[in-house]
């Protein structure tokens, strides 16, 4: 097919009422422009069987790239969002005896599906790391974070501030094979949220059918018109992106930064309206020193217990190493490290109290110890005039620092 009309208002309300389950009385179908008419007739008669959505994407994927979307754009412009079928309200009885599916994960307790997921943290910390993990080990069917992925599947990646070029070494280094389901989406592929994006998005759905879409990040998806602080804004988009989610039966996995002072909560934190925070399903936030190894992932979710994790970063990703106490044991052996480097010839236990500043003398004698198991640090008993030996701790190496 060569010669087509990518404009027919007609045409493109036609397939959005058919891709809804709507009639369209009224409507020759026969007399609609090309390729519309040709559309509208495979989807309403469910050309081999299949759905709706899956005959419109084989459909569009006959036609040249460019043309196939404006197409979808133009579909989804005529609002089949509104033309969607709304459920009916229900009566507290029938609420209570309705058969309704149970609650479902993506990535157990931690991913919902359906549903909208927010990856918070400070510049550099590491967000991007992690959403590609998840994508990898979602598309694989893998455990991530000592989690089980229970929705294996096709994973939609718009990765809006990096370009292939680091893309593709970050995903080198991290050991990728080729055999992830994982489709790539840079720059431009995706306009402005605000601006036409969503009926790309959703286009893109349609045609790729993925079980989870992650949008990295927030920030480079929308125009500078959008403010983050207006929340009547905000919360327009983030629940046309929800809304999106639960039509589609899938997860949507948002990257976006926190604000410049943290405190440590996963919904305060996270930078412009409390709109963003409150249209998602889960929280996830990262909370890296720059230059350390450790990471506290702070959790709150509609469904799932919330609470701290302690991650190690790898250089390329992330490993779950326990809960909080090891977050808080990590530091403590950090400043005790820093300690031993400044007191040069070596201390005992109360030098290095008072070097660090203070800390509980137990706090301080564990650290030492880790410490001086990891080989970073040794400790002798030394004489002291005729008394009770001091026990000095000296820092020698790196270790498993």
């Amino acid at each position: 097919m060569t010669d087509v009309s990518i404009r027919d208002p007609l045409g493109a309300w036609t397939i959005a009422r058919l891709l809804c389950g709507e009639p369209i009385d009224g409507v020759n179908v026969a007399a609609l422009s090309e390729p519309y008419g040709l559309i509208a007739l495979n989807v309403s008669e469910r050309r081999n069987g299949k759905k709706a959505e899956e005959v419109f994407a084989e459909v569009l994927a006959e036609l040249k790239p460019d043309i196939a979307r404006e197409i979808r754009e133009a579909v989804f412009a005529a609002d089949p969002q509104k033309a969607r079928p709304r459920m009916r309200g229900m009566s507290a009885e029938d609420l209570l005896k309705a058969n309704l599916p149970p609650l479902r994960w993506a990535i157990q307790g931690l991913i919902p599906r359906p549903g909208v997921s927010i990856l918070g943290g400070a510049p550099k910390a590491g967000k991007s790391w992690m959403s590609l993990q998840i994508a990898r080990a979602l598309s694989m069917g893998e455990s991530v974070l000592m989690r089980v992925v229970t929705e294996k599947g096709r994973v939609l990646y718009y990765a809006l501030e990096d370009g292939p070029s680091r893309l593709q070494g970050r995903i080198r280094q991290a050991g990728w094979t080729g055999r992830e389901d994982v489709i790539f989406l840079f720059g431009d592929s995706l306009p402005p949220l605000d601006d036409g994006g969503l009926v790309t998005l959703e286009s893109d759905i349609l045609a790729h059918k993925p079980v989870l879409v992650v949008l990295d990040s927030l920030a480079a998806a929308k125009t500078g018109r959008l403010d983050e602080n207006d929340g009547g804004q905000i919360a327009e988009l983030m629940y046309a992106m929800s809304r999106m989610s639960h039509n589609y039966d899938l997860s949507l996995l948002i990257v976006h930064h926190h604000r410049k002072m943290t405190t440590g909560s996963p919904l305060g934190d996270l930078r412009g309206s409390g709109a963003i925070g409150g249209a998602a399903d889960a929280i996830m936030a990262l909370y890296r020193e720059r230059g350390e190894s450790e990471s506290k992932l702070g959790l709150d979710s509609r469904d799932a217990e919330g609470g701290d994790w302690t991650l190690g970063f790898t250089g390329c990703g992330w490993t779950f190493l326990g809960g909080p106490e090891i977050a808080e044991q990590k530091k403590s052996e950090r400043n005790i490290t820093r300690a031993l480097k400044t007191l040069g010839l070596g201390g005992t236990l109360e030098d290095v109290i008072r070097e660090v500043g203070g800390m509980r003398r137990q706090d301080a004698l564990n650290a030492l110890q880790g410490l001086v198991d990891s080989g970073a640090a040794e400790c002798e008993d030394v004489p002291s005039g005729g008394g009770r030996p001091r026990r000095v701790y000296r820092f020698i190496g790196q270790g498993g620092l």
